[in-house]
């Protein structure tokens, strides 16, 4: 992954979204932190980014990651995180990030996604209800855990086809 996207998206992103993100307010990444984001082994820590289509091809910002980190001592569980700039919020790059994700992850053994959101990040709660997945979700300190069964969801696929038929017209 490119740190300078990385950096300069997480700059772009509004208070609301980074705490959203972090679960805490966090105004800057730090270089460790920078490194860890920008450089997943591809096994236990994979990331896909979704970037502005320029003229000359893909290479623009960055406008979306999504990642997930196996847990050591459950490898076929992952936490995941996703983050998209704030002006591409609510057209679907949350959803598309998570459908590759989940196509990736359930072809390399993963079978639960635990995702830790803030009570009232509707827009993530959301997108995870519609995927259809079994869902327990856990409250504590203002703070929701969704841990989600893996399988597949035709809502993702659809993202996925949109997505590829959409890139197809252009």
């Amino acid at each position: 992954m490119d740190k300078y996207r990385l950096h300069f998206g997480f700059k772009r992103l509004s208070e609301q979204s980074r705490h959203r993100r972090f679960l805490h307010s966090k105004q800057e990444l730090n270089k460790t932190e920078l490194r860890f984001l920008t450089h997943p082994d591809g096994e236990f820590h994979v990331a896909l980014g979704m970037v502005e289509q320029t003229l000359l091809g893909f290479g623009g910002k960055g406008i979306g990651v999504g990642r997930y980190i196996r847990l050591h001592y459950k490898p076929d569980s992952a936490e995941v995180s996703l983050t998209v700039a704030d002006a591409y919020q609510g057209r679907g790059v949350g959803k598309l990030l998570l459908a590759y994700l989940a196509k990736v992850a359930m072809d390399d053994g993963v079978q639960r996604f635990l995702f830790y959101t803030l009570g009232d990040n509707r827009p993530t709660k959301h997108l995870l209800q519609r995927t259809g997945w079994e869902m327990d979700n856990e409250i504590e300190a203002g703070a929701i855990t969704f841990d989600a069964q893996l399988a597949p969801s035709q809502y993702l696929t659809n993202a996925i086809t949109a997505a590829k038929q959409s890139n197809r017209n252009k």
